[in-house]
């Protein structure tokens, strides 16, 4: 392992950045003894969201790596020993030694390097921890909360983050224009209806919620200087808000009437009629919400068990995106002028408008995750 050590006082913990250069490696830094009982809640934690339908192969293998490095009690095949092979050579941030104090919010991520806090003394001073969308494990001898942080309401945060919004749905195409009608001596030809606008297409649906990676706690004892327990607070990532439903295209003209023209002074013709405007278009639906985090993830909380009552789990689902809004219908198409008749006779009468497009429905919105487990483990 390759290390890249940060200056630090004497008495304080050291944090450096080290190469790890096999899931071996990483499982050494990362992992917990962990019962039976705790390790087979650590796999149903992380196998809850993965169905025989929707998983697909790397997603289950990707669930047995993760429980391989969080603990020591489970094994890889030599397939999965391959497929984790892959994301190695790895950096990973490690502080370790001494005391380390937390006296304002520090934020990791999202997708920060997998981070490693291994000490004696951990004391929250005022200060919070707050991981999104990284891997963290944190190992302490003691924990200590003195204050509470003023900028979150917890200690210790472990994040997913939001899904992307969906795109929005590409609008109708326009209706063309009728054609003019026909020019005659005795009678003219009446415009053309214009064509209706076409609807526009519905939203692009939001993107599911990133969810939190693993988390892994080991706190020999707890000490609370003060009337506040250590909190943890777990939230998996809200979906996206759906894409908006494309306009609805315009409708078409009409088509003007034809003009009437005279073969001599007998010839008494009336312009012919103008073609009605063609219909807006409907706008499209809105894009339904992204799903909130679909897969949960798992934290594992080894401590004493006397302790119990000393820390404050807070863990939310991730919530459904909102759905999208719809499109604007599209504008009624002008009726078309009437034709010219001849002299002392009427000009055709002007078509009809068409009717304008009804709004897009607002898309639905997106289903609510599962929270992350907590895999209880009493030392």
């Amino acid at each position: 392992m390759a290390d890249s050590t940060a200056s630090t006082t004497q008495n304080e913990a050291v944090t450096k950045v080290i190469t790890v250069n096999s899931v071996d490696d990483f499982r050494a830094l990362f992992a917990s003894d962990l019962p039976s009982a705790a390790s087979d809640h650590l796999l149903a934690s992380l196998d809850s969201a993965l169905d025989d339908v929707s998983a697909t192969e790397d997603q289950q293998r990707m669930m047995r790596v993760q429980a391989y490095v969080t603990d020591k009690s489970a094994a890889l095949s030599n397939d999965d020993q391959e497929y984790a092979a892959q994301f190695f050579p790895i950096q990973i941030s490690q502080t370790s030694g001494g005391t380390k104090t937390v006296t304002s919010k520090e934020t990791f991520g999202p997708g920060a390097m997998p981070q490693l806090i291994d000490v004696d003394e951990l004391i929250f001073d005022g200060g919070a921890l707050v991981y999104g969308t990284t891997q963290v494990t944190i190992k302490a001898s003691s924990v200590t909360v003195k204050q509470n942080c003023s900028d979150v309401p917890y200690h210790i945060g472990i994040l997913g983050s939001p899904g992307g919004n969906g795109s929005d749905g590409s609008a109708g195409a326009d209706g063309s224009k009728g054609q003019d009608g026909q020019g005659g001596t005795g009678s003219a030809g009446a415009g053309d209806p214009g064509k209706d606008g076409v609807n526009g297409n519905i939203g692009n649906p939001g993107y599911p919620g990133v969810p939190t990676q693993v988390a892994n706690f080991t706190f020999k004892s707890i000490t609370i200087d003060g009337s506040s327990p250590l909190s943890l607070y777990i939230k998996q990532g809200d979906g996206g808000q759906g894409g908006s439903g494309g306009e609805g295209g315009d409708g078409g003209s009409g088509g003007g009437g034809g003009t009437a023209h005279s073969s001599g002074c007998g010839d008494l013709s009336d312009g012919g009629d103008g073609g009605d405007g063609g219909d807006g278009g409907d706008g499209g639906q809105g894009g339904q919400g992204g799903q909130g985090a679909p897969s949960p993830g798992a934290v594992v909380l080894s401590m004493a068990l006397a302790d119990k009552a000393k820390i404050s789990i807070n863990s939310e689902a991730g919530l459904g995106g909102p759905g999208g809004s719809g499109g604007a219908g599209g504008n009624a198409g002008a009726g078309g002028p009437g034709g010219n008749g001849t002299k002392n006779r009427d000009h055709g009468p002007e078509g009809s408008s068409g009717i304008a497009g009804n709004e897009g429905a607002p898309g639905l919105p997106g289903q609510n995750g599962p929270a992350t487990s907590v895999v209880p483990n009493y030392i």
